[in-house]
């Protein structure tokens, strides 16, 4: 928790320090994003002892261990697409976590990923149409 507050914090001093540099108001949602994956991507090269293992086990036992109003059925689904996520690439998986957990539209997504609009949506939904087609086959 400690380490997510550093880096928020950190994000902000630098946001802070370099908001001259910004030349378009409008974008300052996904340049903030940008410098928060980079200060994100610099702290797990600088600390990259934790495995993926420990982090999806730690994950799934509090996620589920405190909500009982999910059936089996739903946490197995679940499960299983959390299993499916872990097993895409680290780019991949920054994309659901973009559209998905972040909320953010697809022009602001390839703004921080610096590729066209037209390109990170076509992955988008071939990545969705992967996932999916895995579950179907679980």
């Amino acid at each position: 928790m400690h380490e997510a507050e550093d880096l928020t914090s950190q994000t902000f001093v630098a946001a802070w320090e370099f908001w001259h540099t910004l030349r378009e108001p409008a974008r300052a949602v996904s340049w903030l994003f940008t410098i928060a994956r980079n200060k994100g991507i610099d702290h797990l090269r600088r600390n990259n002892n934790i495995q993926h293992e420990e982090w999806n086990e730690e994950l799934t036992n509090s996620s589920f261990s405190n909500n009982h109003q999910i059936s089996s059925e739903t946490r197995d689904r679940l499960l299983d697409l959390r299993r499916g996520i872990g097993n895409l690439t680290e780019d991949e998986q920054e994309l659901i976590r973009l559209r998905l957990v972040a909320e953010l539209p697809f022009k602001q997504i390839a703004q921080i990923r610096r590729e066209p609009e037209t390109r990170v949506k076509k992955r988008y939904y071939r990545l969705l149409e992967r996932l999916q087609a895995q579950l179907e086959q679980e």
